[in-house]
């Protein structure tokens, strides 16, 4: 937990913490599988050096009355393989044929599925922060009827940082309190929070609250001036 001047941001252009929950659940894990099977593998017969091979023979060539089908272009298998006159085909183009011949999937077969998850973080537990109003504390009214006069004051405590807490345990509700005495600073404050919870649960919040006073006189005077110099002292006057 900080609690600082919010003008300090505007000095050094913002905030040098990044964002808790992008450093925790940014990232991504890559998973690139690979498989092999010898059943993608095929051998052909093998065959001596400068030694003629058995081929097939007929006008059909490998085929029997079996393997007679229709295509998905609606041509016999045949007339794609060994039609007559063609001559016999190698065993390699047959099965390069017989690939594209094959027919199409029934209903509801065809196509795949797929989806990805996507990298969400778990859900984000902000601790609540509770909005406080601070009241001047007012002087009972003596019996005379007239109120005592405030004892002007001047201001010396002033600071950038009012508050920084490394490590805050939180109640079970998620809350959690601090005490401060607050600078003299007429500004505003940022307040930041930081939080991790079970399961690398993470998150941040932020909230501004402003120190004033009800009257402020603030004296005008020149820069500086040397002995001799004649100068007029003015004040301004902040009612609010």
């Amino acid at each position: 937990m900080a609690i600082y001047d919010k003008s300090v941001e505007y000095i050094s252009g913002g905030s040098n913490v990044p964002e808790i929950k992008e450093f925790f659940w940014k990232w991504r894990r890559s998973h690139n599988p690979q498989t092999e099977s010898s059943l993608d593998r095929w051998f052909g017969p093998m065959i001596r050096p400068n030694t003629v091979g058995m081929a097939d023979l007929g006008v059909f060539g490998g085929t029997v009355a079996d393997e007679f089908g229709v295509t998905a272009n609606g041509m016999q298998a045949v007339s794609q393989w060994n039609a007559p006159g063609s001559g016999p085909r190698s065993t390699e183009h047959r099965m390069m044929l017989s690939k594209e011949m094959a027919l199409p999937a029934p209903a509801g077969m065809a196509g795949g599925m797929g989806g990805g998850m996507g990298g969400m973080a778990p859900g984000m537990v902000m601790a609540p922060m509770a909005e406080g109003k601070a009241a001047a504390k007012e002087e009972p009214a003596p019996a005379g009827g007239k109120a005592p006069l405030v004892q002007p004051t001047i201001r010396t405590k002033f600071a950038d940082t009012a508050l920084w807490v490394g490590a805050l345990t939180t109640e079970k509700d998620g809350t959690a309190e601090v005490s401060l005495d607050m600078p003299e600073n007429l500004t505003t404050w940022r307040i930041k929070v930081w939080g991790m919870g079970h399961g690398t649960k993470v998150g941040q919040g932020q909230a501004d609250v402003v120190t004033r006073k009800d009257l402020i006189i603030r004296m005008e005077a020149p820069r500086f001036f040397v002995q001799t110099d004649e100068v007029v002292l003015s004040a301004v006057v902040h009612n609010y």
